[in-house]
């Protein structure tokens, strides 16, 4: 099971095409709502948005990884953005994706690792 965190154009079409590709998705626009799925149901993987309703991507970052130390995630920036991607790194996300639109951030996703993990 994968977990969407945050708001964006890019967050509906990346579900429906993890889901084609045969992955069970949950999106939430909120960290409160994440931290609820998260403990209810234990994803392997989160992928979280710069922008997360009530909140920012690295804070929610940091909440989800304190709470599952497990958790693969995957960060998702507007645009390449060097400071931010150490930031995360440090807190310990797999992969910093980076585009302003669903199909800038599809060409950059990785697939095959998120699908087999």
């Amino acid at each position: 099971m994968l977990l969407i965190v945050g708001t964006g154009p890019w967050v509906l079409p990346l579900q429906r095409a993890l889901e084609e590709k045969g992955c069970r998705v949950w999106s939430v626009p909120t960290l409160e709502e994440a931290k609820t799925l998260l403990l209810q149901y234990h994803p392997r993987v989160a992928i979280v948005s710069e922008t997360v309703s009530g909140s920012d991507g690295v804070t929610a970052l940091y909440v989800l990884r304190r709470l599952a130390p497990t958790l693969s995630c995957i960060f998702v920036a507007a645009s390449e953005d060097p400071a931010l991607e150490r930031k995360v790194r440090q807190i310990g996300v797999i992969l910093f994706v980076h585009g302003k639109s669903a199909d800038q951030i599809l060409a950059r996703f990785p697939f095959s690792r998120i699908v087999h993990s």
